[in-house]
């Protein structure tokens, strides 16, 4: 009996590690989201000392400050903090486990969250090893777990008790090493059997519940704006300023355009590509179904020179004739701003997994608080038989969650519209020989008609809104 109550309690726990290690691994994978639903659901729920685990405290309350303070949240700077608060955290303790992997549904995280608080309140009881040595340890208080061969306690790493524990690991692996030895006494990677200290020190227990504190406007007001700072200068500029009027500039979202003419569409999306890079200076990945980057490089270079892309991409143009020099010239002009623009060529393989991972890659290696993602082909994101309108609301959420500016083309004559979209837009012919864009915002009614005249040997649109 008393072996299976050791089982019960070490199962117990690694439920509880793996529930910590799931919610601190979406605080490190909503990487500068000033909006995101799932970090604020952790941030405004749960506090350092609702952990179970002291090192698990600790990380969370660096993860905490990091996020409040709009610091930019990759492995290095959480590496880094976690040092400059003294977390000697454990050998063993791969803090790159946390930025890999998916973010939970909204639901799945709010279940977690909440058992993370209910235990924090109600307290978990202790270990059966415990009390075979007749020690009580008061409910709520934390798990002990053996931090060396000696009788000596190592002092507090961080606020809160976060102590250091080099039996824990913050990966999704460690519910997995549950034994029936009952004298094993550590959790995770290391799972060997280590001595008891003759003596171990009792560590508070937590509250059961928390006075109400008052705080005034006066006091609330400095981190309000603090806060609001974070979310100023988010919208980027589109370079087409009809569009840019129409949408207050292009803030993080998604944005669905529909047009019946292929080529027509995927030579405004590069367009847009183009213009947002230059002129909102951000990193934008470029993701065609459709052409090929040698294609695309020849389209912009076209579009840049004002000379015809066929001329350029079959060779017609002579080395010294004042058509390649428009050419060359423009090329080298646009080489400092085309540094932020990223395109790939998608595949069967090109999934929403994919392009996270990519976009992440954008966000932390340029420092930036957004990027632009442009994908061209919709159509051919989803699994095989997914519709445009599942793979729009799939867009979404990776938008709200990595603070992305999205951008996205198909095929069509009807508007992609509902709740999966922020705006809605089909390309169209019009009247004299012009093209034009008509933009839907979500819960609007009306739509916003921009005017543009359509060059297609040079695959250029000139913004006539209100010419």
């Amino acid at each position: 009996m008393a072996t299976q109550e050791k089982a019960y309690a070490e199962i117990r726990i690694g439920e509880l590690l793996d529930l910590e290690t799931s919610v601190l691994r979406t605080l490190c994978l909503t990487v500068n989201t000033a909006g995101s639903e799932l970090k604020y659901k952790i941030l405004d729920t749960l506090s350092g000392p609702d952990f179970y685990f002291p090192v698990n405290g600790a990380i969370f309350e660096a993860l905490e400050d990091m996020h409040r303070k709009g610091d930019y949240i990759v492995h290095n700077n959480l590496d880094e903090e976690l040092r400059r608060r003294s977390v000697d955290y454990p050998e063993g303790c791969f803090l790159e486990d946390l930025f890999a992997g998916d973010l939970p549904h909204a639901s799945d995280l709010e279940r977690k969250v909440g058992r993370i608080k209910e235990r924090a309140s109600v307290g978990l009881p202790p270990r059966p090893d415990d009390s075979a040595e007749g020690e009580k340890r008061p409910e709520g208080s934390r798990a002990k777990a053996s931090t060396s061969t000696k009788s000596e306690s190592k002092p507090a790493a961080s606020s809160n008790n976060a102590t250091s524990d080099p039996g824990l690991r913050i990966g999704s692996g460690a519910a997995k090493n549950h034994h029936s030895d009952p004298d094993i006494t550590q959790i995770g990677l290391k799972t060997r059997r280590e001595p008891e200290p003759k003596s171990r020190p009792e560590l508070p227990a937590l509250g059961k519940s928390s006075p109400i504190v008052l705080a005034s406007e006066g006091t609330q007001m400095t981190s309000y704006l603090e806060e609001l700072e974070l979310k100023q200068g988010k919208t980027l500029e589109s370079g087409f300023a009809g569009l840019d009027e129409v949408m207050d500039g292009l803030g993080p979202g998604v944005m669905v355009i529909v047009d019946e003419e292929r080529d027509r569409l995927s030579g405004f999306l590069k367009q847009l590509t183009d213009q947002i890079a230059e002129a909102a200076r951000v990193p934008c990945l470029y993701v065609s179904f459709r052409l090929s980057k040698d294609l695309l490089r020849v389209r912009t270079l076209a579009r840049l020179s004002g000379v015809s892309a066929r001329d350029i991409e079959k060779g017609r143009l002579r080395k010294n004739s004042p058509e390649w020099k428009k050419v060359e010239q423009s090329g080298k002009q646009a080489a400092a701003w085309m540094k932020r623009v990223f395109v790939v060529e998608a595949g069967k393989d090109t999934n929403l997994a994919l392009i996270r991972k990519m976009c992440r890659q954008l966000l932390d290696s340029s420092g930036g608080a957004t990027c632009a993602l442009l994908v061209d082909g919709l159509e051919n994101l989803g699994k095989d038989g997914q519709s445009v309108t599942s793979s729009a609301a799939e867009l979404k959420e990776l938008a709200e969650t990595m603070h992305l500016v999205t951008i996205a083309a198909t095929d069509g004559s009807k508007p992609v519209a509902g709740p999966s979209v922020d705006y809605a837009a089909v390309l169209r012919d019009d009247k004299g020989g012009l093209v034009a864009l008509e933009v839907l915002a979500a819960g609007e009614t009306e739509s916003q008609r921009l005017t543009f005249e359509y060059l297609p040997s040079i695959h250029r649109f000139i913004d006539r809104t209100k010419s």
